[in-house]
């Protein structure tokens, strides 16, 4: 396989559209033939301006965890635009691939438990893996996703801390169970959406189709699709919710912020999270407005311009923090 067949398989795959066979062959090719992820770090650190330095490096070094290359790592890569202009829907696409081939190559087979094994996302990142029992799964930045020993052996549990969204393989004889923060998320096939960040004061969840049990200290639930229950930490009460159109709670995958009636308070966290900065708020009162719609964050400057004209919000950025005022 050359080169330019790998980064167009590379294209099918952050696209979602290649094959699973097409993965194999590209793992293959990567673990077989370091020169080719010499050629494919060279590659980034001469990519697009938009890709900024530490997201480079970062990239480079998830080649490293997945495929044994010796030499050094550069100490930095040379970038032509601010950090904050570099897009955040970039997919670290080795971790993705290197995730789907540890569950898919070395766990699939049905007499073998899986190890516990934990993925992580660091802040400023999405990535997409699939379980071995077929479920996909789509992490939101600042995520982590445990799978329990045995899965898709004795159960299919999984501990979340973040935001994730779930396409459950459908299994009548073993319930495909989330637990995060307090909240127990229990499918047999749908799709649904969990919230659990820890520093959040409420746990939510959105069932998009199909249909979900959820437990809290505040209670049972059965979910029907469109319905959105949030828990709320202090209080140990629970809160549900029709929403018009379920497949919002899903847009950060498309790099698409929904907030419905949120303070900017707790939006400043999403923006925390997908931008990887620190929002600072340099006047009293300003957490406190709230605001419900839809934004398509191609930038965070399009992001924080948006609210400000909802608002009498103003910004300005200071190396990788965001300080808000009126």
């Amino acid at each position: 396989m050359r080169p330019e067949e790998c980064v167009k398989l590379f294209e099918r795959y952050v696209h979602g559209k290649a094959s699973d066979l097409e993965i194999g062959q590209l793992i293959e090719w990567i673990k077989t033939n370091p020169k080719f992820s010499s050629w494919l770090e060279q590659q980034i650190e001469d990519s697009s301006s938009d890709i900024d330095a530490s997201l480079q490096y970062k990239m480079l070094r998830n080649i490293r965890q997945a495929v044994p290359v010796h030499n050094e790592l550069p100490q930095s890569f040379n970038h032509k635009k601010r950090w904050w202009l570099a897009a955040a829907s970039i997919v670290p696409i080795l971790i993705a691939i290197g995730s789907y081939f540890y569950f898919s190559s070395e766990n699939k087979s049905p007499d073998k438990p899986l190890s516990p094994y934990t993925f992580t996302v660091e802040q400023g990142q999405k990535a997409s893996i699939v379980l071995p029992d077929g479920t996909k799964v789509w992490l939101n930045s600042k995520s982590k996703l445990t799978c329990t020993t045995g899965f898709n052996i004795k159960d299919r549990e999984l501990d979340l801390t973040g935001e994730a969204y779930f396409e459950v393989a459908h299994n009548k004889d073993m319930p495909f169970r989330v637990k995060c923060n307090g909240m127990s998320v229990e499918a047999l096939g749908t799709a649904f959406v969990v919230k659990a960040y820890d520093e959040d004061e409420t746990v939510s969840s959105v069932l998009i189709n199909g249909k979900i049990k959820v437990g809290t200290a505040g209670g049972q639930v059965i979910l029907s699709p469109s319905e959105r229950i949030e828990y709320h930490k202090n209080s140990h009460k629970n809160e549900i919710k029709y929403i018009i159109n379920a497949s919002d709670f899903t847009g950060w995958r498309d790099n698409v912020l929904r907030f419905e009636n949120e303070s900017l308070k707790e939006i400043a966290k999403d923006i925390e999270r997908t931008y990887n900065v620190k929002i600072i708020f340099e006047a009293k009162g300003i957490e406190d407005q709230y605001f419900t719609g839809t934004i398509n964050n191609t930038s965070l400057e399009s992001m924080l311009n948006v609210l400000g004209l909802a608002s009498s919000l103003k910004f300005r950025i200071e190396d990788q923090q965001v300080i808000l005022f009126k």
